[in-house]
């Protein structure tokens, strides 16, 4: 009950309490576990997960526990390990089966991403994760009529679903229909709301590659509706004046940066590298001509770069 309002101090006290009483149970135990993964406390989630596997190493709730715990710390061929014992020891585990062909996507295993969502769909005809995994396999792999026909399925069910939008948002940008992709960008955040800032990052992102890309006048037509229905949102606000260029908006709002870093944090290495940022490699060249001469010699510290640490391999041989 206590779990149930929100009270997670007394929910842990009275689990703990449980699970000393009845240490061959492990519903206390399972009940802590998820109990730390929802809060994201997932050192204590671990924990308790592997003390139930302790006591019956074939407990598949722990199993999942555990495969969860790694995918949301990016350790994705170690979730899959987990979620494929669950899969071997019950082939008709859903949730084993829409948890491998997740995991696989974000592997770029698009293929096998597919063929876990299709054998999820025979156990569970109406999962919109197994339609939309399989339709951004799909898109990933260059099969737009597949992709569309599958989003649009877990549109049928899930409506009011802001990344389904957003996933057909992507997929007629890709094939350059832009009225569809701007007429499903727009929905995707109107479903999102304020709550989530990745959806309006992503049409913001649309936006300019829309004027990049066809200087349309829908995009400019978009970006007033945008700014007008979220007025009080920062993030919002500035994204849209730089796409219709208002003079006004001298600088980034201090949030959008911070928000825009945040998204990239997991990934900005390879992001910088797929757009081809040479910044590191520059200063390396200049180091390398310049490192022997007097000046140089005689300088005691050396700062490089501003925390990336992309600089290093370039100027280690120095």
């Amino acid at each position: 009950c206590f779990d149930a309002i929100g009270d997670e101090a007394q929910a842990v006290r009275f689990y703990k309490k449980a699970s000393k009483l009845n240490p061959v149970s492990n519903i206390s135990l399972l009940a802590l576990a998820n109990l730390y993964y929802n809060k994201e406390d997932y050192e204590n989630a671990a924990k308790f997960a592997h003390t139930v596997l302790k006591k019956f190493p074939d407990n598949a709730s722990a199993k999942l526990i555990l495969g969860n715990v790694a995918y949301c710390e990016h350790q994705y061929e170690t979730a899959f390990a987990f979620y494929e014992e669950v899969y071997k020891s019950n082939p008709k585990s859903y949730i084993a089966l829409i948890n491998m062909a997740n995991t696989c996507y974000d592997l770029e295993r698009y293929v096998k991403a597919i063929d876990y969502a299709t054998l999820a769909l025979k156990i569970n005809p109406s999962s919109v994760d197994a339609y939309i995994i399989l339709g951004n396999s799909y898109m990933e792999l260059g099969k737009t009529e597949k992709a569309e026909l599958n989003l649009l399925k877990a549109l049928d069910f899930r409506s009011d679903n802001p990344w389904i939008y957003n996933s057909l948002s992507r997929l007629y940008q890709k094939s350059e229909a832009w009225d569809d992709a701007l007429n499903f960008g727009w929905k995707s955040v109107l479903f999102a709301g304020d709550a989530e800032e990745a959806q309006h990052i992503n049409f913001g992102y649309l936006l300019y590659e829309c004027v990049d890309e066809k200087s349309s006048d829908a995009a400019l037509s978009y970006a007033k509706k945008w700014q007008d229905a979220f007025p009080k949102n920062k993030l919002v606000q500035y994204m849209a004046a730089s796409v219709l260029e208002d003079k006004k908006t001298k600088k980034a709002d201090t949030e959008y940066i911070q928000k825009i870093f945040d998204a990239f944090a997991d990934d900005f290495d390879q992001t910088l590298d797929g757009l081809e940022y040479l910044v590191p490699q520059y200063i390396g060249e200049t180091v390398q001509k310049n490192f022997k001469k007097d000046f140089w010699r005689k300088t005691k510290y050396l700062d490089l770069g501003c925390g990336t640490g992309l600089c290093a391999a370039y100027v280690k041989p120095h």
